[in-house]
């Protein structure tokens, strides 16, 4: 193991003991620090690492920023920015049943590769202790996770990586489109994927994988009982091994085969025909909004997750057949959708609520403090980071010809929570809640 401190002509050095030493394609090499300027000497040094086939991979930071700016934007990040190296971003394990986030602070942009998690617990000897741990977190711990999978890649799978042909080898191995709040607003071109090592089971000295079959007499409480005596989780997207065709023992577990499969997702689309919903093809604001309802009815909302998240018999018979509005649905249509119907149903709001709008003067603002503080007439400053008063609510600033709150979750690019006041998170910025499988804000 090779360390350095945080400056760049030591990380310079390093990596370049490292090309002039290491050995080709069974080497990885974990970045956990950066700087936002960009200098000819890494991108050189980089290059020589590509082209001796050692695998290099960064972390993203934890800034909020999109970190895949050119060098001529004045934005640069490295060591993002160079596109020569294995990029990290990190996310929450908070998922409060609600799927897997971007952390709020993690950076993001098209050259964010790969997503861990930002949360670890790592050992922390104190007083000679050999048993105590820690909690640590940010993207510097997302990346060396995936610097381990790249590791075990490398010996459990034939071939000489590169860089790119190992970063293609983890996004195939990976959870695709798993992280519910990218693909909107300013992350939209960041790539979904949530690393995996390729295990569908557990492994560890206990030997925890739950076994099945005539071998152990023993059935699944759930899951397929698949043909090499192994218990397989539905979410472990497990449906090929579930046909009978492919050895699945039904006697010990589910099984299906390929013609019962089709007819129990015909049974499943028919049950749930009207969550069929295309909003994009839908015009009339009031046909949206009253479809709206129905997208967000419970009923709609398991048959959707269900789709994404390989949980349908659909997951197996779509392979086999079409059934046109599932055949190509997943977590970046669901998305999709809810951000259609959210954003009419916000400006319908708005529309309804236009008096808490009006102009008024400083004397007449003073007057009607009270009601435009209310939940009723809340507004977020938008664009302008500038505090133009403050009182005992908070910072004030002024755009659009009106006042606006200081909402500090709008700076970090986050809508306010809409309905909720569950507190799912709070760190130093301030207190977040989850909406519609989103991160939001939530005002102090």
């Amino acid at each position: 193991m090779i360390t350095c401190d945080d400056t760049l002509i030591s990380t310079y050095f390093a990596l370049a003991y490292i090309r002039n030493n290491a050995k080709s394609y069974k080497t990885v090499v974990n970045l956990s620090l950066g700087w936002y300027k960009y200098l000819y000497k890494i991108e050189d040094i980089l290059n020589s690492l590509n082209d001796k086939g050692i695998i290099v991979v960064d972390a993203a930071g934890n800034e909020n920023n999109n970190v895949c700016e050119s060098k001529e934007s004045g934005k640069f990040s490295s060591f993002s920015g160079y596109r020569k190296s294995i990029t990290v971003g990190g996310i929450t394990t908070a998922i409060n049943e609600n799927g897997y986030f971007k952390a709020h602070n993690s950076n993001y942009g098209d050259c964010v590769d790969i997503f861990a998690p930002i949360e670890v617990t790592s050992a922390g000897p104190t007083n000679g202790s050999t048993e105590s741990f820690i909690e640590s977190g940010g993207t510097s711990c997302s990346a060396p996770i995936v610097v381990g999978i790249a590791a075990l890649i490398m010996s459990e799978f034939p071939g000489n990586y590169t860089n790119e042909s190992m970063k293609e080898k983890l996004q195939q191995l990976s959870f695709k489109d798993a992280i519910n709040n990218l693909g909107y607003s300013k992350t939209f071109n960041t790539p979904n994927y949530f690393v995996n090592n390729g295990k569908r089971s557990i492994y560890s000295p206990d030997d925890t994988n739950v076994k099945c079959g005539e071998g152990v007499n023993a059935s699944c409480s759930s899951g397929c009982c698949s043909k090499e005596g192994e218990c397989i989780s539905f979410e472990n997207d497990p449906w090929e091994k579930c046909l009978i065709e492919n050895g699945c023992q039904s006697e010990f577990g589910y099984c299906t085969t390929v013609e019962k499969a089709i007819e129990e997702c015909e049974k499943e689309i028919k049950e749930n025909e009207e969550c069929q919903i295309e909003f994009k093809n839908i015009k009339i604001k009031s046909e949206i909004l009253s479809k709206g309802e129905t997208f967000k009815s419970d009923k709609c909302q398991t048959f959707y997750k269900r789709q994404f998240a390989n949980q349908s018999v659909c997951s197996i018979a779509k392979k086999y057949k079409s059934f046109g509005f599932i055949d190509n649905y997943n977590r970046t249509t669901y998305h999709n959708s809810t951000l259609k119907y959210n954003n009419v149903r916000l400006k319908d709001i708005l529309d309804t609520y236009m008096e808490c709008y009006q102009d008024i003067n400083e004397e007449e603002l003073e007057k009607k403090c009270k009601i435009i503080n209310s939940s009723k007439c809340y507004h977020c400053c938008l664009n302008t980071k500038e505090v133009v008063k403050t009182d005992e609510s908070g910072n004030w600033g002024y755009e659009n010809n009106d006042y606006c709150f200081m909402c500090w979750f709008t700076s970090l690019g986050y809508p306010c929570c809409m309905e909720t006041i569950a507190i799912a998170q709070i760190d130093e910025n301030g207190q977040w809640g989850v909406e519609d499988d989103h991160w939001c804000g939530i005002p102090n």
